[in-house]
């Protein structure tokens, strides 16, 4: 069971070996006439029709062995809170938090049954772990004695849960255990001490947990627990750290130890093994996940040169899954049935969704798309079920893949991204525009804008040759700032898909600075557990400072601004952007914000001006850390000043150095390069 942002659960199938289900016989064929084979003609490829769940910041997501949903996102990143959702299987509803309608909440787990787990903000204002199912709604689950948040759930298919005991004021950690008979249950640590404390990981539905614990000095060690054994610590080589990612129904363990630095290495342990790294020692591994059957995920490679794919069984080893064409690609979710998925970058340089088999090899999903509306892009795959749905982000939000079958589909009209530029100047036209598409080709829709600024616009769609349909309206801002863009797109029966996008507005001179688009992050520059390369995503602007030529003294006195920037699994906001200085095309900002919504983090961000007469596209230079707690020394989670570690390494046999920055987002001084939208400095 994967015990990251997406549950993929077993069923009665995992027992058949995949490449068993609809085999011949070694005996001989069925149905074989006179020595002769029977024609039958190759099986088609699946292919998928597109459910959109949600427009906004998708933050987590599982997906259960029926495809069903729990999924949480925001719509706006800086006024609105992470919001949790259940799709049923024909619709969404929000589920609400500890505290009421519409307050923070995210999705941890799901179990088959359709049980939630995840997090929740109490009257308290204290984190705490809840469950929620649509019988009995949001339950607090409580926490340990001497704590006051309950952390970071998971849970089983049998409803039990194991989460993080957390002392706000002291920084206890202490892994529990829950379930709706038993109660709360202290799992205890390997080594008592000053800075003792426990983190469960995985739980499989035998209820045997797994985790890391303090184990003296500054090693922390991978622990089993069960009520039988109590906490045992099953670090068995001699590396520093190790720590669980899952646990297989039959009792094997997923995970990753490493000896010094950032670099981890992937393992596999039983208790008749010990820990067993699943690559040859020069061949480097991380591993994110493990399904009931026993079948690992992650990735193979040096992440600072470009990490691939990866899956391993028992039977089959370990196999490096490739790419579509570009440097990279990450494993991020599979079944019991072979299926692996995630996301891959292309010879083009966009990272797109994909699902693996080993017949098939690595397919993009947006090749196998039945009725996709125009400028759709599936741009990762989080996890697939059971019966080979498929949850995903796209440009327009959380999709939901259905395999095509003989059977109706039933779906509703699948809705395109909101087309519209990243930056207008205040006052000017702003032109957006949205595809539709459904299994009624003349169809008609009514479509309603909303603005962001409290205004709104009605049109209806223009169905195309194609069969899709599309629409667009204009609108101008009379204020600055960062709006959302939202296209209502309801069709003849009344049911409505809802995409959406942000769009700065930005007041030429007077010392505005604003800045949105997209570019290719460096190798090295998000640091472990949240290492991400390919395209992160940015916008931030800085109010007017009310004097011209602006000055320190001018930025001083300026309101704050807002910027997001977003890359992978790392999602940083800020309502704190200062500028601190500004020289010709560039200047320097400063501030405070969160970081996957933890407080306390510091950030410093340079940017260059965009140029179109000189060529210049504009560039951002950021880092982002925070102050350890107990030795006061800086912990960076995001910098892309440089791309590499320092270290020295050979060249990619055939890779020009033209090539290697383009798929590596290598930054000089500058910053890196936009590869979309733009940055204006005023």
């Amino acid at each position: 069971m994967h015990a990251s942002f997406h549950t993929v659960l077993s069923c009665l199938l995992c027992l058949l070996a995949p490449g068993l289900i609809g085999a011949a016989s070694a005996q001989g064929a069925p149905g074989q006439v006179d020595g002769k084979k029977p024609h039958h003609p190759a099986p088609a490829k699946t292919t998928y029709r597109v459910i959109n769940l949600a427009a906004g910041e998708v933050i987590s997501a599982s997906i259960n062995a029926s495809g069903q949903v729990a999924y949480s996102l925001t719509t706006d990143i800086f006024n609105e809170p992470i919001n949790a959702y259940f799709y049923n299987g024909s619709s969404s509803q929000n589920i609400g938090s500890l505290t009421g309608p519409g307050n923070f909440a995210r999705v941890t787990g799901l179990t088959n049954s359709g049980q939630v787990a995840g997090v929740s903000l109490n009257a308290a204002d204290d984190i705490r772990t809840f469950t929620w199912n649509a019988a009995d709604g949001m339950t607090d689950i409580g926490t340990l004695p001497g704590a006051d948040e309950a952390l970071e759930p998971v849970i089983n298919n049998k409803g039990v849960i194991t989460a993080i005991a957390h002392n706000t004021a002291t920084s206890f950690n202490r892994a529990f255990r829950w379930s709706a008979l038993g109660g709360i249950t202290d799992l205890g640590v390997l080594a008592p001490g000053p800075v003792e404390s426990s983190y469960p990981r995985a739980i499989n539905d035998a209820g045997i947990i797994v985790g890391d614990s303090w184990a003296f000095g500054n090693d922390y060690h991978a622990f089993l627990w069960t009520f039988g054994t109590g906490m045992i610590d099953i670090h068995t080589n001699a590396s520093n750290d190790s720590t669980p990612v899952g646990i297989s129904a039959f009792g094997q363990v997923a995970g990753n130890y490493h000896v010094d630095g950032e670099l981890w290495r992937g393992y596999v342990w039983t208790f008749g093994t010990g820990m067993v790294d699943i690559a040859p020692p020069a061949v480097r591994t991380e591993t994110f996940g493990m399904t009931s059957g026993g079948r690992i995920t992650g990735q193979i490679g040096d992440p600072f040169i470009g990490s691939r794919a990866m899956t391993w069984t028992q039977g089959g080893g370990l196999v490096d899954l490739g790419t579509l064409g570009g440097t990279i690609s990450s494993a991020r979710g599979a079944n019991n049935k072979g299926q692996v998925v995630g996301g891959a970058q292309t010879g083009a340089g966009p990272v797109h969704a994909y699902v693996w088999t080993a017949k098939e090899g690595m397919v993009d999903l947006n090749t196998r798309l039945k009725h996709a509306p125009p400028g759709l892009v599936l741009e990762a795959a989080l996890g697939i079920a059971e019966n080979g749905y498929i949850v995903a982000v796209s440009n327009t939000g959380l999709v939901l893949l259905k395999p095509v079958s003989k059977s109706p589909c039933g779906c509703p009209h699948s809705v395109g991204p909101v087309v519209a530029s990243e930056m207008v100047a205040v006052g000017a036209p702003l032109t957006a525009s949205v595809g539709v598409a459904g299994e009624r080709q003349a169809a008609r829709y009514g479509i309603t804008w909303y603005w962001g600024d409290g205004n709104a616009t009605r049109t209806a769609s223009t169905p195309a040759a194609s069969g899709a349909a599309s629409a667009g309206a204009t609108h101008s801002y009379t204020r600055p700032g960062i709006y959302t863009v939202t296209a209502k797109v309801v069709d003849g029966n009344g049911a409505s898909v809802d995409v959406s996008r942000q769009v700065v507005a930005y007041q030429p001179g007077k010392g505005m600075a604003a800045g949105a688009g997209a570019f290719i992050s460096p190798l090295a520059a998000s640091k472990a557990p949240l290492r991400h390369t390919g395209k992160a995503r940015f916008l931030f602007i800085a109010p007017a400072v009310g004097a011209q030529p602006a000055s320190a003294a001018a930025f001083s006195q300026a309101a704050p601004g807002s910027l997001h920037f977003d890359a992978g699994d790392l999602d940083f906001v800020s309502k704190d952007l200062r500028r601190v200085a500004a020289q010709g095309a560039q200047s320097r900002f400063e501030g405070s914000g969160t970081l996957n919504g933890k407080g306390g983090y510091r950030f410093a961000l340079a940017a260059t001006a965009s140029n179109a007469a000189s060529g210049e596209p504009g560039r951002i230079k950021l880092r982002i850390w925070h102050l350890d707690r107990v030795t006061g020394k800086e912990v960076v989670a995001y910098d892309n000043s440089r791309a590499d570690d320092g270290r020295v390494r050979p060249a990619v046999a055939g890779a020009t150095a033209r090539a290697a920055a383009s798929t590596t987002g290598a930054s000089d001084g500058a910053g890196s390069a936009l590869a979309e939208g733009s940055i204006a400095l005023y």
